[in-house]
C-alpha cells in the first residue's frame, strides 16, 4: 500500500483538483472547408482577374484587395440594384435573421388544456384487483 502511494505522490502536480476540467472547450469541432474558405476569402485578387472589375472596385478597396472585399462589393452592389435575395442576403449578415414568432394555442385560439389524471388511485385499484384474482396456471 505504502508503495502505491509513492507512485502516485510524484504525479500529484499533474492530477485535476476538484472541479477542474482539462479540456473545458471540448474536442475542437473539424470544419476543414471552412478553413479553407476563410484563407482564400483573406488572398488578395489576381491582376488578371482585378483587370476585369469594375473601376470603381479598386477606387474603394485599393491595389492589394482581397476575395472577401470583391464578394462584399459584389452583394452590395446586387443589392444596389434592386436584386431581393441579395439583398435579403445582405440584411441577414448584417441585422441578423429576424426572429420568427410562434404561438401555440388550443382549439379555437382558446388555451391548451391538460387533463391530469390521478395515477396512483387507478393503480392501487389495479393492485388490488390482481391480488384477489388466482394466478392463472
Amino acid at each position: 500500500m505504502a508503495e502505491n502511494s509513492k507512485k502516485a505522490a510524484h504525479l500529484a502536480p499533474y492530477c485535476f483538483k476538484p472541479g477542474q476540467t482539462g479540456n473545458a472547450g471540448g474536442r475542437p469541432k473539424k470544419h476543414p472547408v471552412t478553413g479553407y474558405l476563410k484563407d482564400q476569402l483573406d488572398k488578395p485578387i489576381p491582376e488578371k482577374m482585378k483587370a476585369k472589375l469594375p473601376p470603381i472596385f479598386v477606387e474603394v478597396y485599393g491595389e492589394n484587395a482581397t476575395f472577401g472585399e470583391m464578394i462584399a462589393f459584389k452583394l452590395v452592389a446586387m443589392s444596389a440594384k434592386g436584386d431581393i435575395i441579395a439583398l435579403k442576403e445582405l440584411l441577414d449578415r448584417v441585422e441578423g435573421k429576424v426572429a420568427q414568432k410562434t404561438v401555440h394555442t388550443g382549439e379555437d385560439d382558446g388555451p391548451i388544456l391538460v387533463e391530469v389524471q390521478d395515477v396512483r388511485s387507478k393503480l392501487s385499484d389495479r393492485l388490488a384487483g390482481s391480488a384477489t384474482q388466482p394466478a392463472a396456471s
